[in-house]
């Protein structure tokens, strides 16, 4: 057993660090994305999206990705201490979870913009085409 464990530790370590990066991404990948309370992973989401619309360089999105990732540990080591603590019944309660959304309700103003404002298919066509012309101008400067 020892020869074993002295022959393969390095292949041991990583796996065990593979296994871990796996189920992270299982988890989150199964976890809600929106709710709002903001629980789970919606907080690192929003950090990670914040930092990425900041970005524009190929390392400020690694950090940006690694910052989520060591964020989303957080959370799951989160739930486990709370389930330990007895402040929750399961360890994935935290992160897994029946998600609120928002009701369907008119906003104040809104109904009146849409009737005042029936072409709103060809005014986002336009904002579109506009958008695409800043981009154009930003990146030949």
């Amino acid at each position: 057993m020892f020869n074993f464990i002295k022959y393969h530790w390095f292949g041991l370590i990583l796996s065990l660090v593979f296994a871990l990066f796996v189920l992270q991404f299982v988890i989150v990948v199964s976890s809600p994305h929106y709710d709002l309370q903001k629980r789970g992973f919606v907080v690192c989401d929003e950090e990670m999206s914040e930092s990425l619309r900041e970005c524009r360089k190929t390392l400020c999105v690694l950090k940006a990705v690694s910052k989520n990732s060591y964020c989303n540990f957080e959370v799951i080591g989160k739930g486990l201490s709370a389930f330990f603590k007895g402040e929750q019944k399961r360890p994935w309660d935290n992160y897994i979870f029946e998600p609120e959304y928002p009701q369907d309700e008119i906003l104040d103003g809104q109904e009146e913009y849409y009737l005042s404002h029936p072409e709103m298919g060809a005014e986002m066509a336009k904002i579109k085409l506009l958008n695409q012309e800043l981009e154009k101008e930003d990146n030949e400067e």
